[in-house]
């Protein structure tokens, strides 16, 4: 017997957080009727199981920290959850930040050595496929100096 998708959907939060059309779409796949899914998820909401604010906000957290992603793929990852960007997605994610993980990124795939031009080539694709904004890289690349070393040999200026 089938259970509802009300306690379904519960069963899935246990595996993580779920945006309000993540939550619609797994229901449906698993074969439920839309009017009871509506109904179900509605219901989460109301009781505060479902919050795309907090699952966007949690999302932004997340990938600024592990498994690092740029503002780019955090914006088209929203989108495609059917979730709004947040008011102030700008606050929660300054392109000042996006440079320093840039830079934390480029200081630990370089491993504090000067790069060539191909290997500048690679991480500039490596970092574009990972949601980072081009001028942010580019600054990153300046503001480093991966093409050329300090005289102390780090990375500061």
């Amino acid at each position: 017997m089938k259970s509802d998708p009300f306690d379904y959907g519960i069963w899935l939060l246990r595996y993580g957080p779920k945006s309000f059309q993540g939550m619609k779409k797994a229901l449906i796949k698993k074969g439920y009727e839309e009017d009871a899914v509506l109904e179900a998820v509605d219901k989460m909401v109301e009781l505060g199981y479902l919050n795309d604010r907090t699952y966007s906000e949690n999302l932004i957290r997340k990938r600024k920290a592990n498994n690092v992603k740029g503002k780019l793929w955090l914006t088209r990852a929203l989108k495609e959850e059917g979730i709004p960007l947040p008011e102030d997605f700008e606050d929660l994610y300054t392109d000042e930040k996006e440079r320093e993980i840039i830079l934390n990124l480029l200081m630990k795939w370089s491993e504090g050595k000067e790069l060539s031009d191909k290997e500048r080539q690679k991480f500039y694709g490596r970092l574009l496929r990972r949601g980072f904004k081009s001028e942010n890289i580019f600054h990153s690349f300046d503001l480093c100096r991966v093409h050329g070393e300090t005289e102390e040999g780090d990375f500061s200026d």
